[in-house]
């Protein structure tokens, strides 16, 4: 078994019942939310808060804290159930200040904290940034701009508009991310606003009526004029930065000849596993952080090589 199939890949724990059913019933909410074991998160400026000097543990505030901070907030959004509790959220205004905030935790940004965080933890960041977002992103209808209204603990919007009445639903950018392979060397890309040296996978957003593996094709071929044959799916990802679902593959190359469009990436090369362990040691490459399929993908590739795990190669720099 390679080393991508042992670890797990971060964001994508299953801890939540997210009660679909139950939470059309608002009576079953409203007991939800004064249950005395209810935890309630908080999320300005799309960042959850964690616990003082803890950037690795989320805040779970009781009911009573909750209530007692008289928070000028939206109404709570329901995440779902862990065993029997359950787990709301609640969205402040981006200018919330005060001394309450500062005894409770600081504001973090999920990117650099979801490989510390536990699996529940993990899944109820993701969930509750991606709806977040969609959230603020979706204050009126699409149909006839009148205002939506929540239901369902928020994860449906509702047109307030009695004829049109239209029900949004959260949205979710399906995209590719790939590892293509040819001849013991993998192809990586970077582009212009990204970390300097850093390279990572190549990777794009489904079009419309396009076939997942048909979109690793144009991808590929697109951006760097590699035209692929075999493609193999491996995993899949959600990644709340916005809205994304990655969806991870594997292919294979039928030439190695490079013609980059400028307009999408600055450079691609291949590399054998004993150049990225050299550039990486000796400091001329940055990998995808540790939190990305992206990284999951090539540690799956590297560590099939001779050359040991990439994440203790990284780790010794």
């Amino acid at each position: 078994m390679n080393f991508a199939a042992k670890r797990q890949l971060p964001l994508t724990s299953v801890q939540l019942d997210r009660a679909t059913v139950k939470r059309r019933d608002e009576k079953w909410l409203d007991e939800m939310k004064a249950d005395p074991s209810a935890r309630f998160l908080l999320v300005k400026n799309g960042n959850c808060l964690y616990r003082q000097g803890e950037r690795y543990s989320l805040r779970h505030l009781t009911l009573k804290e909750a209530d007692n901070a008289e928070i000028d907030s939206t109404e709570p959004l329901f995440l779902g159930l862990s065993a029997s509790t359950p787990f709301f959220a609640l969205t402040l205004p981006d200018d919330a200040q005060g001394e309450w905030f500062d005894t409770l935790g600081e504001f973090f940004d999920l990117r650099r904290s979801a490989p510390l965080l536990s699996p529940l933890d993990g899944e109820l960041a993701t969930l509750l940034k991606a709806t977040h977002h969609w959230r603020e992103n979706h204050v009126f209808c699409g149909r006839c701009g009148a205002v939506n209204v929540a239901c369902e603990g928020g994860n449906i919007l509702k047109c307030s508009d009695q004829e049109c009445g239209r029900l949004h639903f959260p949205r979710t950018d399906a995209a590719v991310i790939v590892v293509v392979e040819w001849e013991g060397r993998c192809l990586l890309g970077r582009q212009r606003q990204w970390p300097e040296r850093m390279f990572s996978c190549i990777a794009g957003f489904v079009d419309p009526a396009e076939t997942i593996e048909n979109t690793v094709r144009r991808e590929v071929l697109e951006e760097t004029g590699v035209p692929v044959g075999d493609v193999r799916y491996m995993t899949s990802q959600p990644w709340p930065f916005p809205a994304s679902l990655m969806l991870g593959f594997r292919a294979k190359a039928l030439s190695g000849d490079i013609n980059i469009d400028p307009e999408e990436i600055e450079e691609a090369r291949w590399f054998t596993r004993k150049e990225i362990k050299d550039l990486v040691i000796s400091g001329d490459m940055a990998l995808p952080g540790r939190i990305s399929i992206s990284r999951w993908l090539l540690n799956g590739w590297f560590n099939e090589g001779a050359e040991g795990e990439l994440d203790e190669i990284e780790a010794t720099t």
